[in-house]
């Protein structure tokens, strides 16, 4: 990985030398600076890095630019040297201005991305809320054919199959109620209408009785009337 890292950066700064400033090195210095971002790279660190190179191309450009011996001119080494510095300072900056961009831009782009999804999460809340509360006052009307069925953002789904169970449990318990209610209601009608054909019969009886009463009376009143008759006859005999 980081043999990796270093051979890229070699690269980006051997195009820096030979091609100059121009578009495909700011898309490359851009490129670097997003992927120190996305590394979680923090700035500090980035400028460090920065400095420790600037000391580097320093030095190693001091080195270089020492001033020869000659026999005929005398060499000017502040001039190139300072020149040379200018130069590999203006470079750095300018790359360290690409890479520092790239990193505010990749968390201004992030912090929106988050800020989008938390908005969306909360109108999620806040519609789960709005259904869910609907649905309840529904159950308390009495519907309990209420479901939620898709209705609430994917993040409620737990919530939603555990009302829509709960909901159809509910009704299944109130059906069964329900039947056991009017199997008791037959049941009494039942008992009632046997009640009524009891008191019927036992009136019916009752009334039979009587007129068997009569009859056995009037049947002995005609005995007793036979048996006078007889008797009188006798006696006139």
């Amino acid at each position: 990985m980081i043999s990796r890292v270093r051979d890229v950066q070699l690269n980006h700064w051997a195009r820096i030398t030979s091609h100059g400033a121009d578009a495909t090195y700011a898309a490359n210095a851009e490129r670097i600076g997003l992927a120190h971002a996305r590394a979680g790279v923090p700035p500090r660190l980035y400028l460090a890095g920065y400095a420790f190179l600037l000391e580097r191309l320093i030095r190693g450009a001091i080195g270089r630019a020492q001033p020869r011996k000659s026999l005929f001119r005398r060499a000017n080494p502040s001039a190139s040297l300072a020149d040379l510095v200018v130069a590999l300072m203006k470079t750095a900056l300018l790359d360290l201005c690409y890479g520092i961009s790239a990193q505010i831009t990749e968390a201004e782009q992030q912090r929106r991305a988050a800020e989008t999804e938390r908005a969306i999460v909360e109108r999620g809340r806040l519609q789960a809320i709005k259904k869910l509360s609907h649905a309840l006052a529904r159950l308390a009307d009495g519907d309990l054919t209420v479901r939620l069925r898709g209705e609430l953002p994917e993040a409620f789904t737990a919530v939603e199959r555990d009302f829509d169970i709960s909901a159809g449990r509910l009704q299944e318990a109130i059906d069964a109620i329900s039947h056991v209610a009017q199997d008791i209601t037959k049941g009494a009608d039942r008992i009632a209408s046997a009640g009524d054909d009891l008191s019927q019969r036992t009136e019916q009886q009752a009334a039979s009785l009587v007129e068997t009463a009569a009859a056995l009376a009037e049947i002995t009143e005609a005995v007793q009337r036979s048996a006078s008759s007889a008797s009188q006859a006798t006696d006139a005999v």
